[in-house]
């Protein structure tokens, strides 16, 4: 039989047993891995921003049609790079510290981190909740916008015989 281990604050009345332990540092494994891994994209979409912008400081960008674009894409591709990183930093922090707080809260069987590395838990999806529907008003939005342009770009055109 499974001996169940007592969260040792008073308040809590939640026994987790050891198979519910178990589970729990699974997905604190695995949460910290895809924190990491979150980590290590911006670091190289970092990279790839610097490099391919050194790309377009070269001669061959500096004359001709691209002129123009060269001149102007480390700002604005440091730009995007800027937000996206914004963007996808603070989830990424609120799964690393679930996964940090969970493994404390094993160790110690505390219910104060417990309490804690749910909260980062449930920031990291609310994040992601409210980014996706941003994201799926905007897809609406643009997919609205071309059934329009589609519709007014026809009729100028003329009938079609």
């Amino acid at each position: 039989m499974e001996q169940e281990n007592y969260l040792p604050d008073d308040e809590s009345k939640m026994r987790l047993n050891d198979y519910a332990l178990a589970k729990l540092d699974s997905i604190r494994k695995w949460t910290l891995f895809f924190a990491i891994l979150g980590f290590v994209f911006m670091g190289f979409a970092l990279l790839a921003t610097i490099f391919s912008s050194a790309a377009f400081n070269e001669p061959e960008f500096q004359t001709g049609p691209m002129a123009q674009f060269g001149k102007y894409y480390f700002v604005m591709s440091l730009l995007v790079l800027v937000i996206f990183l914004v963007i996808y930093f603070f989830p990424v922090l609120y799964l690393y510290k679930f996964s940090i707080k969970t493994r404390r809260a094993i160790r110690e069987r505390s219910a104060v981190n417990f309490d804690d590395a749910f909260r980062y838990l449930n920031a990291h999806f609310k994040f992601v909740g409210i980014l996706t529907i941003i994201f799926l008003a905007l897809y609406g939005v643009f997919f609205l916008i071309a059934i329009l342009f589609g519709v007014f770009s026809s009729g100028a055109a003329g009938p079609i015989v």
